[in-house]
């Protein structure tokens, strides 16, 4: 039984009637003291811009402190000063975006129409009944004798293995693969990971804390890899492994599909009700976002680029893959508002973005290091890219 937790990251957008400017007061983080240190609150002032908005008295201030620090505080080249503008590193390997200019070759698809139809029949059988990889690798062999025993079949251009059958077809996983720490969830290449002399194994250098006074120069040191036995000889692999999706290529593929530009004009067309908010379109976002910064800039969404200005809605779900176990998963995924509602969030109307490792569940704030490789791609879509080929039109298209 699987227990979805949904939790919308990154874009959340509001569908509100008035569209108003709101004022965000934040409060210092509270400061624990040390076990056996007498800490002596001397006197507070709280003071605030605003009258009418209060400090709780339990959140310290800068004029709470101890004895014994109040000398280092007064001093003006206090060390923590220097790393009070420090954040956490959540920056990520460069990678290179897949160009969806390069279309899987189809050179090698079976001349024979039986073949082929017996082929693209195994594909969608394994789909629709979740077949494991083992179950298809022996009815591809079993085919084959079959095929071996009829006349008039040119039985050798079918496949001897399930990775030969998706050659075939054209069939590939369009993922680039992270190693990600186990404890504090820092991305490497996967490449980096495995030593040359196989013998070491390469640990975490990533520091957590960095605006800390204690912990600015730690690094987590974590190993990142773990050694096993392959074909009598010792591999290092990685712990945990990231596999991120690439944006363009699936809206590249979800173009070419017949109606699918037609769907996302529909927005253009539908009946509006006054003062009644029915989906993500009536909200003030959608209505006034601006295609840049400049004056007299036109709006992002508009009827002439209904099909070619998407809106990407993000969200994280977790779920427990196995039964009788304990294994949470999280799969970044994106949605296109522009489509209809109804058939906003059907499968082949998904982007799958990441696939966030397990066993538990990653903090809130960790996710941010899987968040950083798909923003990255998301800030060269918004530089515009061009689809070679879409289903209204074969000379490609801007989106």
């Amino acid at each position: 039984m699987t227990r979805p937790v949904r939790q919308c990251l990154l874009i959340h957008i509001l569908i509100n009637n008035t569209y108003e400017e709101q004022k965000y007061i934040f409060l210092p983080r509270k400061k624990k003291a040390k076990p056996g240190t007498f800490r002596r609150i001397t006197e507070v002032e709280l003071v605030a811009e605003d009258s009418s908005y209060n400090v709780p008295a339990e959140y310290d201030t800068d004029d709470i402190y101890t004895s014994e620090s109040s000398t280092q505080e007064d001093s003006p080249n206090d060390e923590d000063n220097d790393f009070s503008d420090n954040f956490e590193n959540y920056s990520h390997p460069m990678f290179d975006i897949p160009d969806i200019s390069d279309t899987p070759d189809i050179s090698e698809l079976p001349t024979d129409e039986l073949i082929k139809g017996i082929l693209i029949w195994i594909m969608k059988f394994r789909s629709s009944h979740n077949i494991p990889n083992t179950a298809i690798e022996e009815l591809i062999q079993f085919i084959k004798i079959i095929l071996k025993v009829c006349k008039n079949i040119n039985y050798e251009s079918f496949p001897n293995s399930l990775y030969m059958l998706r050659k075939k077809l054209g069939l590939f996983d369009q993922f680039t693969q992270f190693a990600a720490c186990q404890k504090c969830h820092k991305l490497y290449k996967k490449e980096e990971i495995i030593s040359k002399d196989n013998n070491t194994v390469m640990k975490c250098s990533h520091v957590e804390f960095p605006n800390s006074a204690t912990k600015r120069l730690k690094q987590c040191r974590t190993p990142l890899g773990k050694k096993i036995s392959l074909n009598n000889s010792i591999s290092i692999v990685p712990e945990l492994i990231y596999p991120v999706s690439s944006i363009q290529q699936q809206l590249s593929s979800m173009f070419k599909r017949p109606g699918f530009e037609e769907l996302l004009r529909h927005w253009t067309r539908r009946s509006i009700i006054d003062n009644v908010l029915s989906d993500i379109y009536d909200g003030q976002i959608w209505k006034n976002l601006k295609e840049s910064s400049e004056q007299g800039s036109n709006n992002f969404f508009r009827p002439d680029k209904a099909d070619a200005h998407l809106g990407l809605m993000m969200n994280l779900d977790w779920f427990q893959p196995y039964e009788g176990t304990i294994y949470s998963t999280g799969v970044i995924y994106a949605v296109i508002c522009n489509l209809p509602r109804d058939v906003r969030f059907k499968p082949e109307n998904v982007l799958i973005l990441g696939i966030l490792p397990g066993p538990d569940e990653v903090k809130l704030h960790k996710v941010n290091h899987y968040l950083s490789p798909i923003i990255t791609e998301l800030e060269s879509l918004w530089e515009g890219v061009n689809l070679n080929r879409t289903n209204e039109c074969p000379n490609g298209k801007d989106i």
